[in-house]
């Protein structure tokens, strides 16, 4: 089985996955969270999605916040998409797999909560963005984003936001639910999860 299709047929409705890829907007969301690595070296997470269930034509569901250039035009925003976005025909892709062992009723809950947002027409804020990696430059990212934006979250914040519902992957002790970045998510310790990593 080629490593797209493991990836396809191995994700399930209970991970949540970090992305490291090529683009703009990743590397400089990389960039940003240098001052929040154990490390101090640019994070490899600039993307994070929650793996929704399966479409009757078979593709698997996942929601995020995102903003790119489509076949019919630029999506900005809460959407659902499906897997094969990050598994058919791409290359130099590293994916962080995370299974916090959520139960069939904290699955559907946070679906119904993304769907919400979805629907609720939640936009993707460059400027939102901007703000937290200033955040995390002057260390105040326990502060409210100063760029906050009404409706409009990014990937992680997303994400977490979702959880929510259940509990927050990064709690508000470590960062302010404005400021969460996909770093955040990866060094959070969230009910001991279980990860694998995977790249094509």
């Amino acid at each position: 089985m080629g490593k797209s299709n493991q990836f396809l047929g191995s994700a399930k409705p209970r991970n949540v996955v970090l992305i490291k890829q090529k683009s703009w907007i990743h590397d400089l969301v990389c960039e940003g969270q240098t001052s929040i690595t154990p490390d101090r070296k640019p994070s490899r997470w600039g993307h994070v999605f929650t793996v929704g269930k399966a479409r009757e034509d078979g593709g698997i569901r996942v929601y995020e916040s995102d903003i790119y250039f489509a076949r019919n035009g630029l999506l900005n925003g809460a959407q659902e998409s499906t897997l094969k976005k990050y598994g058919k025909d791409k290359k130099n892709v590293l994916l962080h797999i995370i299974d916090y062992h959520l139960t069939d009723v904290e699955v559907d809950e946070i679906i119904a909560e993304a769907q919400r947002q979805i629907a609720s027409g939640v936009r993707y804020p460059v400027l939102e963005l901007l703000g937290s990696l200033w955040a995390y430059i002057t260390r105040t990212f326990r502060k409210r984003n100063p760029l906050d934006l009404k409706r409009a979250s990014y990937c992680s914040a997303f994400v977490n936001d979702c959880f929510a519902v259940v509990e927050r992957i990064v709690p508000t002790s470590v960062v302010h639910p404005t400021n969460v970045s996909p770093e955040h998510i990866y060094q959070s310790t969230f009910r001991n999860p279980e990860s694998r990593e995977l790249k094509f």
